[in-house]
């Protein structure tokens, strides 16, 4: 999948952005900000006791962060 979303990116270098290694691309499933070191540990822990099936990912828009 990676490799696949970086060679569509090659082709839209035209739009402004900048190309990410394909081993630095990820999907954010949730962003929590700024946190303290023990808010880190509780989210991670509770991170690592969810348990779910596999499922199919569509990905329908691309997008990009402007610079800051």
């Amino acid at each position: 999948m990676r490799a696949r979303c970086a060679q569509v990116a090659r082709t839209l270098t035209d739009l402004g952005g900048r190309l990410v290694a394909a081993e630095n691309l990820h999907i954010t499933l949730s962003f929590l900000g700024s946190i303290h070191a023990s808010q880190r540990a509780c989210a991670e822990g509770a991170a690592d006791a969810v348990q779910a099936p596999p499922l199919t990912l569509t990905l329908h828009r691309l997008g990009y962060f402007a610079k800051p």
